[in-house]
């Protein structure tokens, strides 16, 4: 596995109504009271995707772009995730299995 970018870091876990209504659109600038730091991004091999960090307790796929947009895809299990990290084709398996679930904007 190769080695995280140095700007890979740990995100808080998103709130997207407090970030919404804070008018940012960076959800790592903000710890929710009560909520916990997130783990690492995982690095994905693909022209369009650049990383991805799946939320068990929200069931939900975060994914970031090579172009720094942050996407969480809901009601995503384990086995989704890691299927998207194992395909030999990321972007292909993301277009299939994961793009036509709901979608939010975080970033």
């Amino acid at each position: 596995m190769t080695e995280p970018k140095a700007y890979m870091r740990p995100l808080y876990r998103p709130d997207v109504s407090k970030i919404l209504s804070r008018g940012t659109n960076a959800p790592h600038d903000i710890q929710p009271k009560g909520q916990r730091l997130v783990s690492k991004w995982t690095p994905i091999d693909s022209t369009n995707l650049d990383a991805a960090y799946f939320d068990s307790d929200e069931k939900a796929i975060l994914i970031r772009f090579k172009n720094g947009a942050v996407y969480k895809y809901e009601n995503c299990s384990a086995a989704l995730y890691k299927g998207l990290l194992e395909a030999k084709s990321a972007g292909q398996y993301f277009q299939e299995h994961i793009a036509t679930h709901r979608v939010t904007r975080l970033r």
